[in-house]
């Protein structure tokens, strides 16, 4: 299905001043033709550094809320909490504590206003109002609100959801809970490790494993980076960590772990729920007793009333059968393969990409994911356009958090040597979100790892749908 582009939107800019010992006064700013960033000056002028900045705490978002709150005069609306990032300059933090604040009437509903937090300094740097919001006390006497043209998407095209309700055909029964999972899942062939690490890579598979033929060391989510059109506001670096929200379309369980029958066949889900500032967002894993992991993210939710992209960011370290010396392959239309590739690279997702290792016919291929998942609004069927990957050869330290900031697509491109290497493997998947389809609108997007072992059975089909017939069981 195709959703119109949002061509235009209507904000008033926001910038504090100062007017003698009087309180801050604040004056609409006309923007009338954005450049790169369509941000206020003052936030773009704010010091960088390359300085790791972590989340928020609980302490710092509430903080951040009160000061926009007063600075607004709102005292009722719903907010929420995300830390900002450096629109543009080589540097991927602030030096200051600056936390970006939304504004919503109602919970789901689609934000009116938008503040900039210095909390080092405590004080709001600068916002934004959309003119059909109630007009704070002090801009009553305030002139006409500013024009900002949102323009195009950025790669001059329009914005995909992924597919509607009647493009899901399959069924789709999500089965009672089990668990707690514990930290080990054996199942169907599959034994995994979980993880919630404290450097916040989301739902983490360690020591994973298929019909005793080890697959990967590690598969994590270290990042969703998410960018507005013209910078209206953002970009943003979501990282998924502790402490996880409640599943309310789960039975209020913290990490899911259910039976899942799509069009007659078994999987296991495994997933979690965090909140980040307006978005929610749910990370999971389907598993196949046929040798099939999809490994997604689906989410919801407004920083600005703008269209949007959201490009959920996974990290695999094979280790195919415990061998150092690995091949990357690009697929080919009919199956057939490439040759190996010999130094690291960066390049569209395209028919696929396959891991092998010297000494064993074991093999991992990578394609985007394509079930469609039941949501807690209904089914979310997956975005496979524009998806990204990319070979690096392995070090640690590039497998220890996502410390890049939000502008940096896929890091560690050094021009290092592949043939033979220990390699790592980053999949960038796509989410476009239209600003029209409001911040209840849930989409998803990710990556499918298929594994061919000896003797093992046929993948299933690659198209599948998902409807939700059935509740779930609380696990804590």
């Amino acid at each position: 299905m195709r959703v119109s582009v949002l061509t235009g939107l209507v904000i008033a800019v926001l910038v504090p001043g100062v007017s003698g010992a009087a309180a801050p006064s604040h004056l609409p700013v006309t923007i009338a033709s954005p450049s790169s960033s369509g941000l206020p000056t003052a936030v773009g002028a704010l010091a960088t550094t390359t300085n790791y900045q972590a989340n928020p705490t609980s302490a710092e978002g509430d903080r951040a809320m009160s000061i926009a709150r007063d600075w607004l005069g709102e005292s009722a609306a719903i907010s929420h909490a995300i830390l900002a990032y450096p629109p543009q300059g080589e540097a991927p933090f602030y030096v200051d504590r600056v936390v970006y604040v939304t504004f919503h009437p109602t919970a789901g509903a689609d934000p009116f206003a938008g503040t900039w937090v210095d909390l080092t300094s405590g004080r709001v740097v600068a916002g934004w109002r959309t003119p059909s919001a109630p007009p704070p006390p002090w801009a009553k006497s305030s002139t006409t609100a500013a024009v900002v043209d949102a323009g195009s998407v950025s790669d001059g095209g329009s914005v995909s959801d992924g597919g509607s309700v009647s493009d899901v055909a399959a069924v789709f029964d999500v089965g009672t809970l089990l668990g707690p999972p514990g930290t080990t899942v054996d199942w169907g062939g599959w034994s995994v490790a979980l993880d919630v690490s404290a450097f916040d890579e989301g739902l983490t598979l360690r020591d994973v494993t298929f019909r005793g033929h080890r697959i990967a060391d590690k598969i994590s989510m270290p990042v969703m980076t998410v960018f507005y059109r013209d910078g209206t506001c953002g970009p943003f670096a979501d990282r998924l960590g502790r402490p996880l929200d409640d599943i309310d379309w789960a039975d209020g369980a913290s990490i899911v772990y259910r039976q899942v029958t799509i069009d007659g066949a078994a999987w296991r889900e495994l997933g979690i729920r965090k909140l980040i500032g307006d978005y929610d967002l749910y990370q999971s894993y389907l598993l196949s007793p046929n040798g099939v992991l999809e490994a997604r993210l689906a989410g919801s939710g407004l920083q600005c009333p703008v269209d949007h992209e959201h490009f959920p960011t996974f990290l695999i370290h094979p280790d195919i059968d415990g061998h150092a010396s690995e091949s990357v392959h690009r697929l080919f239309i009919g199956g057939s393969t490439g040759p190996a590739e010999s130094v690291e690279l960066d390049g569209s997702v395209g028919v696929g990409w396959m891991v092998t290792a010297a000494g064993t016919a074991t093999t991992l291929t990578v394609t985007p994911a394509t079930l469609a998942l039941a949501g807690p609004t209904g089914p979310i069927a997956p975005e496979t356009d524009r998806h990204h990957f990319a070979a690096r050869r392995y070090h640690p330290i590039e497998d220890a958090g996502w410390r890049w900031g939000a502008r940096t697509q896929l890091p560690g491109l050094d021009g290092e040597g592949l043939d033979g290497a220990d390699v790592s493997l980053w999949y960038q998947a796509w989410m476009p979100h239209a600003a029209a389809d409001g911040a209840s609108h849930w989409h998803a997007s990710g990556l499918r790892l298929s594994v061919t072992v000896a003797a093992s059975p046929g993948i299933p089909a690659l198209n599948s749908g998902a409807t939700a017939t059935q509740g779930a069981k609380r696990i804590t």
